[in-house]
């Protein structure tokens, strides 16, 4: 359905996890209550709150947590388009990063030349 996944969005929102995030399910910490009981389904992509009942897909916990807006049609539509621009700016400065490494490595090996 999304080119990117919940977790993807929880990393954007720098949700504080409990556990690890490889796997069918985590929690994390509610932004909405502060528990340690949100559950992060990663082959649904959808999160619920076991303590506060809040809940949803992608969008909807973009929206709410990102946004700081109610998760009608316009906000998860800007909210779509919001994840795609910050995860296509992380994916540049990743290869960016990626290249300057390269190049690093590159000039270490590299002999020089003595006069």
């Amino acid at each position: 359905m999304f080119d990117f996944n919940i977790s993807q969005v929880v990393g954007l929102l720098g949700l504080e996890v409990k556990g690890n995030i490889e796997g069918r399910s985590y929690n994390v910490r509610c932004p909405h209550c502060g528990k340690f009981h949100m559950n992060i389904d990663n082959t649904k992509n959808t999160f619920n709150c076991l303590k506060c009942g809040i809940g949803g897909g992608i969008l909807d916990l973009y929206c709410r947590y990102g946004l700081n807006k109610e998760c009608t049609k316009d906000n998860r539509f800007e909210a779509l388009k919001e994840i795609e621009n910050l995860l296509s700016r992380q994916s540049t400065n990743m290869k960016n990063a990626i290249d300057v490494l390269k190049n690093k490595i590159v000039e270490i090996l590299t002999p020089t030349n003595i006069l």
